[in-house]
């Protein structure tokens, strides 16, 4: 009678479920994560703020008015390129973990 040989186990649907485990999402891509959205609810508040005699750049209201819109425009813009580094920080630690070896493999190149 011929022995049960051990077939390597599937990795699809480990991988389906590690793929989506919050350990595979590195914590500094929701630091920027935080970081772009507090950054655009300033810049947001910033571009829609009542400017008073306080706050005035120069001495026209309509200019100020410009200078705080392109400023809060400026911050959300920031805000945006800061999301997107935390997306490449977040796909990156994906791949990295889907790029590591797995118990499985480790055992099945070892039996081979």
């Amino acid at each position: 009678m011929p022995e049960k040989q051990d077939l390597p186990v599937s990795n699809e649907s480990q991988e389906a479920g590690d793929a989506s485990s919050p350990s595979a999402t590195p914590a500094i891509a929701i630091v920027f994560y935080v970081a772009a959205v507090g950054l655009a609810a300033y810049g947001l508040f910033f571009a829609h703020q009542d400017i008073d005699s306080h706050s005035s750049v120069v001495n026209g209201d309509a200019f100020n008015y410009m200078i705080f819109a392109a400023r809060g425009t400026a911050m959300v813009g920031a805000s945006i390129v800061i999301a997107i580094i935390g997306l490449a920080c977040q796909i990156s630690g994906h791949i990295a973990h889907l790029l590591s070896p797995k118990p499985n493999d480790i055992e099945t190149i070892q039996g081979a």
